[in-house]
């Protein structure tokens, strides 16, 4: 009987460890998996903000990633900056800080920093004025204005949005991207051939004969 309480407290221990070990596992993939598909919907959704303000993308994909309400609450969507202007592309960047959400919940917070050093465009001559016309070179679209976000996300139907968005305040832009200049290698120097005529076999032979 003594052994056989020995054996069954031996069983429970392991039992309990194997339990709370397999708890641990799943909590941890849950963080990463919870983690990894915020990140993603981060950067991706606020990539497709950008787009949609500059009129690279439409704004039927937002929902994809944006709640309505924080759609409805965003100002930089309804503001007409880039409406008059030809954009063909711009250099995107985005840098999440700091991400947090417990396995367990079905909220999430995210610190992101954004940054589109160049815009590709120019404002068309239909849409100038004759100031504009007159003046040299082409009109391009204003700077973006780079920033820190906070951003909130809800767990909708299994799938992780955008539910809220506060601009925690501007940072400095980033430097644009130059090309940088290329050495040319200059060719090797052509050997010059001398112009001085060579002297005959019967040139030589006369000389040796006055010689004689």
């Amino acid at each position: 009987m003594k052994y056989l309480l020995r054996l069954m407290v031996f069983v429970l221990k392991n039992l309990v460890l194997i339990l709370l070990v397999g708890a641990l596992l799943v909590i941890a993939f849950t963080f990463a998996m919870d983690a990894s598909n915020v990140y993603i919907v981060a950067n991706d959704g606020m990539n497709m903000r950008a787009e949609v303000v500059l009129g690279l993308e439409e704004a039927s994909e937002l929902p994809k990633f944006f709640t309505t309400a924080a759609l409805e609450t965003d100002p930089l969507l309804k503001m007409n900056t880039y409406t008059d202007y030809t954009i063909r592309s711009c250099d995107y960047r985005a840098d999440v800080e700091w991400l947090w959400t417990w396995p367990w919940d079905t909220r999430a917070e995210v610190t992101l920093v954004e940054h589109i050093p160049a815009i590709d465009g120019e404002l068309p001559v239909s849409k100038q004025t004759e100031a504009q016309r007159n003046t040299p070179g082409k009109i391009l679209p204003p700077a973006w204005q780079d920033g820190r976000y906070k951003l909130t996300f809800t767990k909708i139907d299994g799938r992780w949005k955008i539910s809220g968005m506060q601009l925690v305040e501007a940072v400095s832009p980033l430097p644009t991207r130059t090309p940088q200049a290329t050495s040319i290698a200059s060719p090797p120097p052509v050997p010059t051939v001398s112009s001085s005529p060579l002297a005959s076999p019967t040139d030589a032979a006369t000389g040796t004969d006055d010689a004689t």
